[in-house]
């Protein structure tokens, strides 16, 4: 196994860990605040879509999903410790409760594996492609370098 489809493992593996902690808290969640259940069930599906896509490929776009997916549910657990949210002001300061650590944990590793993968992903004739698809894009590598012209006097006078 390369050090690669081990990470793609490991951040399955906690994709699926978001899902689950979200699973556990929403029962409760649903009774105390209905679209927020509804936004859990949906966190929960993405859950699932970014774990089989993390196990099939490697692309850029499918790190970037999984960074996503776990930047959400952050944001949300520190605005319901802050400012509350419509109809959830309950956990404000309950910085604490043992579910919602696990899942910030959870979260933090599949952002910060996300990051590392990104960042060390080798680039390939197909990004160079890819990126020539888009409008403006170019297989140049750095096409905004300046270059520098000959002048006349670096031109060999024999």
């Amino acid at each position: 196994m390369t050090s690669t489809s081990a990470r793609r493992a490991v951040l399955a593996t906690l994709t699926t860990g978001i899902g689950l902690v979200h699973l556990l808290d929403l029962p409760g969640k649903w009774e105390e605040t209905r679209w927020m259940g509804i936004a859990y069930l949906g966190l929960i599906a993405s859950t699932i879509l970014v774990t089989e896509l993390l196990l099939r490929t490697d692309h850029a776009a499918t790190y970037l999903c999984a960074a996503s997916l776990a930047t959400g549910p952050m944001i949300g657990f520190v605005l319901t410790r802050t400012t509350g949210l419509p109809g959830a002001h309950d956990d404000i300061g309950n910085w604490s409760e043992p579910l919602g650590l696990a899942s910030l944990f959870t979260e933090a590793t599949v952002l910060l594996l996300s990051a590392v993968a990104l960042i060390n992903r080798p680039h390939t004739d197909a990004d160079h492609l890819h990126a020539a698809s888009r409008p403006g894009g170019s297989t140049i590598p750095n096409q905004h370098a300046r270059t520098t012209q000959p002048t006349p006097a670096s031109f060999d006078h024999a």
